[in-house]
């Protein structure tokens, strides 16, 4: 199926752009589709975020945009619960991130997704549908299996998940538990969230971001088998994911997303990371990696993976399956537990932080759709060279990079064929002339601070 199945036949270029200032920054972010059949990538910025903070960030989904949306709405608001409580921003992202994934499967929040959920964003599933000559061939295979592995759409997360009590205080509670036995890991890598499938045998990956439901009325639309991916290593078995486990999941099973948060006090930077969406400074024009881009083959990942029981494929996936090894959602990953260290895949973030500087120009946070096409360094140089050269229209100059990161056609091997979504924050520390972003331009508007179904005392 390769990109006949990945991609549009034509990109969508509309770009959607929200711009603002806060107290010591302008700020502009950007998204595009692209190639891809769907956007399955948010953003989220809040100037105003709690007393002298401000909130930034990016959501890259996988296997469909449920989780991402959903982090959109609430991951801000499990930070926020915990800032209040803790008045400690890196223990705030550190709780919050923990607690909003536990949250994802409580059982109202499983209604929402359901919700949230649509249909097209079902990758393979509506390919499969199209296709249901191909679905009993799989399902027939099968007939002998008394159980099928995942959680019932008719049972309730509870049961599947076995939480006996409120997610999020729950995950408080082990947190601080093993507070004194965790660590905050520093990896230092790259990935890429590619899968594969084959619609006529179990379904061997998850129906993650790089792999869209193709259309019989699209120009490139093929049937064809896809080469079966590397073989995992020889004592390690791959977890096949049957169709049957892929109707019968609830969302955040079977999808997931990243998540980049930056948050700004004063004249600091805190940032907290799971997967590969990304958090760049530029001081005097050099990129300084504020993230980590978790790997599954990474040395201490690939430890937690096959201590929580679970296997890293020579191609780099957990369980033969998921090219990223920390992720919000992907609760087939997860099991039972909620210490991160018993997690194959964890929602555990990487925390840093640092003072802000006179030399210091920007921060970028963007989705792999960037990073895939530009280094941290690249993508510094090509705004510095924008700015520097007198336009201070952020508009234009995230518009421009998602343009010029875009590929000309899909027929390589996936760079700049992605979601692409992007912030720039802009510091005010050098005596600029910012005339032309006066308070008060702010395009945010209330809806990104609608407050959810539950109380949160400021």
């Amino acid at each position: 199926m390769g990109n006949q199945m990945r991609f549009l036949s034509k990109p969508v270029t509309d770009i959607q752009f929200e711009d603002g200032v806060g107290r010591s920054f302008h700020y502009g972010a950007a998204a595009m589709q692209g190639w891809r059949k769907y956007q399955e990538d948010r953003f989220v910025c809040i100037p105003n975020f709690y007393e002298d903070c401000s909130f930034f960030g990016v959501y890259d989904g996988h296997g469909g945009s449920e989780v991402a949306e959903f982090l959109k709405q609430k991951l801000h608001f499990e930070i926020l619960n915990s800032l209040q409580v803790q008045n400690d921003v890196e223990l705030a992202l550190h709780l919050g991130f923990l607690s909003c994934d536990a949250s994802i499967m409580d059982p109202e929040n499983i209604a929402e997704l359901n919700d949230l959920l649509e249909e097209e964003n079902r990758g393979t599933a509506f390919q499969i549908l199209k296709h249901q000559k191909a679905l009993e061939a799989t399902t027939a295979t099968h007939d002998d299996q008394s159980n099928v592995a995942g959680p019932s759409k008719k049972a309730s997360t509870s049961e599947n998940v076995k939480f006996s009590e409120s997610a999020t205080g729950m995950i408080v509670r082990e947190f601080f538990k093993n507070m004194a036995s965790s660590s905050h890991e520093e990896e230092s890598s790259e990935q890429d969230t590619e899968e594969k499938m084959e619609i006529d045998k179990p379904i061997q990956y998850l129906l993650k971001d790089e792999i869209e439901p193709s259309d019989p009325e699209d120009e490139d639309f093929t049937i064809e088998d896809e080469e079966e991916s590397s073989s995992t290593d020889s004592e390690e078995e791959v977890s096949n994911i049957t169709a049957e486990e892929f109707f019968q999941s609830e969302p955040g099973y079977l999808s997931g997303s990243t998540a980049t948060v930056a948050v700004i006090r004063e004249s600091k930077v805190y940032v907290a990371n799971v997967g590969d969406s990304r958090c760049v400074l530029s001081r005097n024009g050099k990129a300084i990696d504020m993230s980590v881009d978790h790997k599954p083959e990474d040395p201490d990942e690939r430890s937690r993976i096959l201590n929580a029981g679970g296997s890293v494929s020579k191609d780099g996936r957990v369980d033969g399956c998921l090219n990223l090894s920390r992720a919000f959602g992907d609760f087939k990953f997860k099991g039972n537990s909620f210490i991160p260290q018993q997690q194959s895949v964890t929602a555990e973030p990487y925390v840093n932080s640092i003072d802000i500087e006179k030399d210091d120009d920007f921060l970028i946070i963007a989705s792999d759709g960037i990073w895939n096409a530009m280094t941290s360094q690249d993508a510094v140089d090509y705004i510095n060279v924008r700015l520097q050269a007198g336009d201070c229209d952020l508009q234009d100059i995230c518009e421009e990079m998602l343009k010029f990161t875009l590929a000309p056609n899909k027929d390589n091997d996936g760079t700049g064929c992605d979601n692409m979504c992007c912030i720039v924050v802009k510091f005010h520390n050098k005596d600029d002339d910012f005339s032309a972003c006066k308070a008060g331009t702010s395009k945010l508007t209330t809806s990104h601070l609608v407050i959810p179904n539950k109380e949160i005392k400021i």
